[in-house]
């Protein structure tokens, strides 16, 4: 009777621990399965997540350019054709925008280009453009570099308008700049002979 009732024992502690076997194995499954649901549910919300933020980046940046593309149009015009000169002359200026300079200033630069095209030795260029274009005298020039609006209005104002009148003796081919102001002068290098004006 006792071998019997072990041998009873014996079977149902083997089902129980068959039974607890197939109850872990089975958790382990499920919880594998729950596991890689998760993962890959965080792993779709992140690319969600990064794809929007992406989307929003691009959206920025391409507000950013047109808000750029507006500021710069605000400050540059195209050329037209017959106002080459003109142009041309602004961007000299626009190689004195960090000096703070008045219109009068400005002026005074104007009439040192034209100066520099009256004059009879012809060492500066033949025409406003030729003298605007030679190289290495005017800090910045870009023939095909950018202007400001208000310098190409001053340039085309003072070339075109109704005042022929110099602000600066006609002997000063030379300008130098200061912030506010610019000083004119008869030679490049200072000497006893040179004169010079200081324009603000």
């Amino acid at each position: 009777m006792k071998t019997l009732w072990k041998s009873i024992d014996q079977k149902k502690t083997e089902r129980i621990i068959i039974a607890v076997l197939v109850i872990l194995v089975f958790t382990v499954f499920c919880c594998k399965d729950v596991a890689i649901t998760m993962r890959d549910k965080a792993l779709a919300y992140s690319e969600e997540v990064r794809a929007e933020e992406q989307e929003k980046m691009e959206g920025e940046v391409m507000e950013l350019k047109v808000r750029l593309q507006q500021e710069i149009s605000s400050h540059k015009m195209d050329i037209p054709e017959e106002d080459l000169d003109a142009a041309s002359v602004a961007r000299v200026l626009y190689g004195f925008r960090y000096y703070n300079l008045s219109d009068t200033a400005k002026e005074a630069i104007i009439d040192v280009i034209l100066n520099r095209v009256a004059c009879s030795y012809g060492e500066f260029g033949n025409d406003i453009h030729d003298v605007c274009a030679k190289e290495a005298q005017w800090q910045g020039y870009d023939d095909n570099g950018c202007y400001m609006k208000a310098d190409y209005e001053l340039a085309y104002a003072k070339l075109y308008g109704n005042s022929s009148v110099r602000s600066i003796p006609e002997n000063c081919y030379w300008v130098v700049a200061e912030d506010g102001a610019v000083c004119v002068r008869t030679s490049f290098t200072v000497t006893s002979s040179t004169n010079s004006w200081r324009v603000e």
